[in-house]
């Protein structure tokens, strides 16, 4: 690497650390040219694309011919890209499900990781996050390293105002990412892992004329670039052209540590040409790294794929021995001896009458013979293909004779999915470190009312406004695989088929939602908002704001969990001891409770609550009075099949008519009003008259 100094390179101020960046990036490329890491890479790219491991020689698309005279025929049957496409197949078929993780449980964290929901389905869906990701895996197994970076780009996004002085646009930016190739990303080879490195300097090609137009103080340096040697180094080689319109533009990204202790970022494209110099902008350095495995002792990694390089090779020379045999030697030749006196025109056309010299004949030569044990080694070739990656046959869509039980085939499936289990570890931990750096840049640089598409109630787009404010409670994100069972139509029978067995469907139309999309959240959404609406209702509850029930609330749920808020031994023993605050939110949390008790035992509510799929707590309206029977008179006794059931034990009534509350006072009890009379419940009639012939449809 470049020679060590007095100062660390990354505290050098601007007009010095230009060079030493162009130093490491030189050494670098040294590095990787005579290690062979770029060998390896450069082959194995060509393996993958159809062409020979090293220049001339097979490929796929065609038969090519060599030799001195073209007599050798050359042929490639790419097993080496179908094992990578399977091993890829393996790591990504199963569509990754972030969820964001807030630090809190309140209300207000439990929207914000709602919104951050919506708005990582968005950024996949419109940013083709998954596609990205998805390519930095298959540069992971051809390459065996494959990199993303999340960016804040703010000439993205739509236009939020012009510039009074340039008149030039100012857009409300926006989220940017790209995929790196290990060459792409420089890094000191020397330290142990790539989890240690303090820094990297990382690639990208950009448009001359583009980048002038972003800073045009440095315009005739951007346009005069030339291209050096190391930034040609790429796995699709190039000529070196100055009319070229892309230049390489380097980026240093270091980490905040002791020694740079607000980080850095440093754009440049060569040694004197800084393009931009300042504090490393984002918590961590926004480059996200997924490999196979690691190279034990460097910061790199390695892949199977490039034990299978030379079996590859084997077995392109095998199939272009048996092409030129059968190409040279598939016309019939034909042997007479000198005796035999005939000549060719006697046998150039069919049903000839053929005389020889004595008893010599013409004799045909099979020179298309080709040994059995060159077939033999084809196929243990390949079989040690399968081996070394673990993508077996029976994964390729060929199992072995030998597996006829559809066990036995699920067992060896299996097991190449067990053997791919350390990609896809990888692959799961980058999509959380991208989800997570997306998230964190939204937070910071989202500074205007953004409008996102995001996914609303059954399937219906939404448009929500959000600021980098809305995230602050999002501390990470996770990823669960999400199953492929929903993804068939078979499986989304199966679970609709569950969801209508459990009594979680209830209509024709939720069904076919179900089958059609294959997603829950549907059937989920009713009770997802009722407990989105108790824990706003707890904490209200606990600051002791008063809440309103509803007749539609699911009572018994609400009375469940609404309880909760007075489970706490401090808060009861403030208020015996006389403190106000406690003893209002007790009276708050305690009259709540008896308005949703008061709507549940209300005979009148019992088919409305029913209808709702809730469990009502009153008995329904007796058939005589729903006939136009004569309910009881208001105040007298309550018939037995009118009375509500017992709801255990019943609260201690006070001389004067009222209930003692949890903190040793009486209040007035407050049953809730009928929304069609108007009229409070009355639990020792179980409502009035008119509110019977309500529920039993006798009035419009």
């Amino acid at each position: 690497m470049a020679s060590s100094t007095d100062t660390y390179f990354a505290t050098l101020p601007p007009e010095e650390i230009g060079q030493q960046l162009m130093a490491r990036v030189n050494d670098f490329y040294t590095y990787v040219r005579t290690s062979g890491m770029y060998s390896r890479m450069y082959r194995s790219w060509r393996a993958y694309y159809g062409l020979n491991s090293r220049e001339g020689g097979a490929r796929s698309d065609q038969i090519t011919f060599s030799g001195e005279q073209g007599e050798l025929s050359m042929m490639k049957v790419n097993h080496y890209r179908n094992i990578a496409q399977h091993l890829l197949t393996l790591t990504t078929a199963q569509r990754p499900a972030p969820q964001p993780v807030s630090t809190n449980t309140d209300n207000k964290s439990h929207a914000q990781t709602i919104l951050a929901s919506g708005l990582l389905d968005y950024y996949s869906r419109e940013k083709r996050v998954e596609r990205i990701l998805r390519t930095a895996a298959e540069h992971a197994i051809v390459f065996s390293e494959g990199f993303v970076k999340c960016e804040w780009d703010p000439n993205e996004g739509a236009e939020f105002e012009r510039d009074p002085m340039t008149f030039q646009s100012i857009r409300e930016g926006d989220l940017r990412f790209s995929t790196l190739t290990p060459l792409d990303v420089i890094r000191d080879p020397y330290v142990d892992s790539f989890a240690d490195i303090n820094y990297v300097i990382c690639r990208q090609f950009v448009n001359r004329y583009e980048l002038a137009a972003r800073f045009p103080a440095m315009k005739d340096k951007i346009l005069s670039k030339q291209m050096q040697a190391y930034d040609a180094m790429r796995f699709m080689l190039k000529p070196v052209l100055t009319s070229d319109d892309n230049i390489a533009v380097y980026e240093l990204w270091h980490r905040k540590t002791a020694a740079v202790p607000e980080g850095r970022l440093t754009i440049l494209i060569d040694g004197d040409g800084i393009l931009f110099d300042g504090e490393l902008p984002y918590p961590n350095i926004p480059i996200r790294r997924i490999c196979p495995g690691d190279l034990v002792g460097s910061p790199n990694g390695y892949t199977p794929m490039f034990d299978l390089l030379a079996l590859q090779e084997a077995l392109d020379a095998l199939y272009s021995a048996i092409v030129t045999n059968q190409t040279t030697f598939g016309v019939q030749n034909i042997w007479v001896p000198e005796s035999a006196n005939l000549s060719y025109e006697q046998l150039a056309n069919g049903l000839n009458l053929i005389k020889s010299t004595g008893t010599a004949k013409p004799e045909s030569m099979n020179l298309t013979h080709t040994a059995p044990e060159v077939f033999n080694f084809i196929r243990q070739i390949e079989e040690s293909m399968e081996t070394l990656s673990g993508v077996n046959s029976t994964v390729r869509g060929n199992p072995e004779a030998s597996l006829k039980s559809g066990s036995a085939l699920a067992l060896v499936q299996s097991q190449a999915i067990q053997f791919s289990s350390g990609l896809q570890a990888s692959y799961a931990q980058l999509v959380e470190d991208v989800f997570t750096d997306a998230l964190n840049v939204l937070k910071q640089y989202a500074k205007t009312k953004r409008v996102a598409l995001i996914v609303g109630k059954y399937n219906q787009h939404l448009m929500k406004e959000f600021t980098g404010d809305d995230l602050s409670s999002i501390s990470r994100v996770v990823v669960e695989s999400a199953g492929s069972l929903s993804k068939t139509t078979s499986g989304r029978m199966q679970i609709a088929q569950d969801l209508l067995q459990n009594q979680l469907i209830r209509t024709p139309e939720e069904y076919l939602s179900v089958i059609n999309t294959g997603k829950l959240e549907p059937m989920t959404e009713a009770q997802t908002r009722q407990l989105y609406l108790i824990r706003q209702e707890n904490e209200r509850l606990a600051s002791g704001i008063k809440c309103r029930a509803l007749p539609t609330d699911n009572h018994v749920l609400h009375i469940k969990e609404n309880s909760t808020v007075l489970d706490d031994p401090e808060l009861r023993a403030a208020s015996e001891a006389g403190d106000p605050e406690a003893s209002a939110v007790l009276d708050a949390a305690y009259q709540h409770l008896l308005e949703h008790v008061g709507f549940a035992a209300d005979p009148a509510l019992f088919n409305l609550i029913s209808s709702l799929g809730y469990q009502p707590i009153a008995a329904p309206i007796p058939p005589e009075q729903a006939a136009g029977g004569t309910p009881p008179a208001a105040g007298g006794p309550v018939p037995p099949e009118m009375a509500p059931p017992p709801m255990g034990p019943t609260l201690p009534i006070a001389p004067d008519g009222q209930l003692p509350d949890l903190g040793g006072r009486a209040v007035s009890p407050t049953f809730p009003k009928n929304p069609v009379t108007g009229q409070n419940w009355d639990p020792a009639t179980g409502g009035d008259a008119l509110a019977g012939a309500v529920a039993a449809n006798q009035v419009p």
